[in-house]
């Protein structure tokens, strides 16, 4: 069907036509300009689409370090925080309507490109948070860049704590929970005495952690250290330190090292004769010594083999840990990632979303402001207990103490939820390390 009248020859079709062509104009400018006061309009009453495609979906940018020497710990922490978001999807997303979109990101164990990395999610993928980044060199490296765009993030590891940002929320243990007080009690009661060796990955997290034993830990348990040293993060020739540990005969030796360093410090400590204490049997075995520290993990211990047999490790889960809860946490972990292991650090990254989520069901919103606001006392429980998130950002968690028994880690105590310990706003041991 025809728009327009046919058009006929002659001068008069040419006078129509000009007069048709401009009238067509009108009607096409007129259109224009209506849907341009009609679009000024929506955005001055706030209205129109934009307001509410923002509110659909809330973007995490999980950054990571799947490669590099922070790798072991990269994917087991994002799978966790992947997990807790298919769960809030599942019921609908945040507040019910609003999905977590997540976007993986590699910092390849390196500050620069995880720098890289955490602008192009800002500024390039409008990320509203970053989780992650499982090393305490790579979350310094990015947090200018967190609290100029005045972005959440969740940092969900352990780490040697004393660290604060309005922005920043934290998940994992500090030194004052890993170490606290019922772990030491239990420690001496097993060990032939007080005399210890304690020796730690030349790397920051450790230094600060023999820093708070040193001053507050060991000496209220009247705790002796016969040795004290750090080893670089790359050593595996341990032949000097054993010969020193054989010569003054410590009553219980904490292995803080990290990697291959811890392997092979243990491996040789074995060859040596000298083999943790195993369930069953009494302090003073000859030959024996009860062993604990960081160094422990799955992970580790498999590399470990038969030397990691009786060591300790107190911490916030592990996948043998007995009850419905955590049987339902491991279960739905390895269903959905089936080709994964598993670390504490699931636990980790799992609790920080379920805290964001928690936060906003407190705020009714997911203004970083808000969020920042409501998280502060929120509490919840998780799939090993109760926490709580404190005002200085940290984290209030249940703890357990394992122990290796038949090539696997078994928990042996719970000790329930245990407080940070003191304001992490204070540097106080931060401040002497800086010394």
């Amino acid at each position: 069907m025809a728009i327009f009248p046919r058009e006929r020859s002659g001068t008069d079709n040419n006078a129509r036509r000009s007069e048709g062509g401009k009238s067509r104009w009108r009607l096409y400018l007129v259109a224009i300009m209506a849907a341009t006061i009609l679009s000024m309009l929506l955005i001055a009453c706030g209205g129109g689409d934009k307001e509410d495609k923002e509110d659909e979906v809330y973007t995490i940018g999980v950054l990571s370090s799947f490669t590099g020497p922070c790798g072991p710990y990269g994917q087991p922490n994002a799978n966790g925080a992947k997990l807790a978001a298919q769960e809030i999807n599942a019921e609908g997303g945040l507040l019910g309507r609003i999905p977590i979109h997540i976007i993986e990101e590699d910092t390849e164990s390196n500050p620069d490109v995880a720098i890289q990395k955490v602008r192009r999610l800002f500024d390039q993928q409008d990320a509203d948070a970053v989780f992650g980044v499982e090393c305490s060199f790579l979350r310094d490296a990015i947090m200018p860049d967190v609290e100029q765009r005045n972005k959440l993030m969740l940092y969900a590891i352990n780490y040697e704590g004393e660290r604060y940002s309005d922005n920043a929320f934290f998940f994992g243990m500090v030194p004052a929970q890993e170490h606290h007080p019922a772990l030491y009690d239990f420690l001496l009661e097993r060990s032939s005495g007080n005399r210890w060796a304690m020796i730690g990955s030349d790397y920051i997290a450790f230094h600060m952690i023999d820093l708070y034993l040193r001053e507050v830990s060991l000496p209220e348990k009247g705790i002796e250290l016969v040795i004290d040293e750090f080893a670089p993060l790359e050593q595996t020739d341990f032949s000097s330190l054993i010969s020193r540990i054989q010569k003054e005969d410590p009553d219980h030796i904490l292995n803080n090292m990290i990697g291959p360093a811890c392997i092979a410090f243990q491996q040789q400590l074995a060859n040596a004769g000298i083999t943790p204490l195993r369930a069953g049997e009494e302090p003073g075995t000859p030959g024996r010594v009860t062993v604990s520290g960081h160094c422990f993990i799955t992970l580790t211990a498999e590399a470990i083999g038969e030397a990691a047999e009786g060591v300790y490790r107190s911490i916030n889960w592990n996948e043998t840990l007995d009850t419905p809860a955590a049987r339902k946490f491991t279960a739905d972990y390895k269903a959905a990632f089936p080709n994964d292991f598993m670390l504490y650090a699931s636990w980790d990254g799992y609790v920080a979303i379920k805290a964001l989520a928690a936060a906003a069901e407190k705020a009714g919103s997911v203004d970083i402001e808000d969020l920042k606001t409501a998280m502060v006392g929120v509490e919840f429980e998780s799939p090993t207990g109760p926490v709580r998130i404190r005002e200085d950002h940290h984290t209030d968690m249940p703890l357990h103490l394992m122990q290796v028994q038949n090539g696997e880690f078994v928990v042996i105590d719970s000790f329930g939820q245990i407080k940070v310990g003191y304001d992490q706003r204070e540097p106080v041991y931060s401040k002497q390390f800086q010394k």
